[in-house]
């Protein structure tokens, strides 16, 4: 899949989720596209109710092989029921505890108008989780402050001084 989340399982970067090694998915989600679009609609759902995935999500950010873009499914009974959306009009993953919402993409990364985004929203906090580039700004924001404040404490100690609070 595209996406997968995993419960009581230590993450570790490879190119296949191996199903005998690991723990079976709580959540899988496809990304569609001219080439996958058949698989993903019709097979993989099968694939996947059988092996017990709790939630299957589909996304076709083309908004060309599916309407709507994206729809969520919640296995019930050995087979998925589509998720309807909560009164906001967002899909919500029981998985996750999250709502799945679509956003208009600014940042020109397609190049055309009415681009959309998928993000993660947290209904508990009122706030979206952060994108891997927004968590990687984040990661090198805190660093320049620890190597700061690292370098304050060493000259603070070569000084004799106590560092500023």
């Amino acid at each position: 899949p595209d996406l997968l989340v995993a419960f009581d399982t230590v993450y570790q970067r490879e190119r296949s989720y191996r199903l005998w090694e690991r723990p079976v998915p709580a959540l899988v989600l496809e990304v569609l596209s001219d080439s996958t679009s058949d698989k993903d609609l019709v097979d993989k759902m099968y694939t996947y109710a059988t092996l017990g995935i709790e939630e299957y999500w589909l996304y076709d950010p083309s908004g060309e092989l599916m309407r709507p873009v994206l729809k969520g499914h919640h296995l019930r009974g050995g087979s998925y029921e589509p998720l309807h959306p909560n009164a906001d009009g967002h899909l919500t993953s029981s998985v996750l505890g999250l709502e799945l919402r679509l956003l208009e993409d600014r940042s020109g990364w397609a190049g055309l108008p009415g681009d959309q985004t998928l993000r993660f929203f947290d209904p508990a906090t009122g706030e979206f989780l952060r994108s891997a580039e927004e968590a990687e700004a984040a990661l090198r924001r805190m660093e320049a402050r620890a190597t700061a404040a690292e370098a304050a404490l060493q000259a603070a100690r070569q000084s004799g001084k106590p560092p500023a609070s």
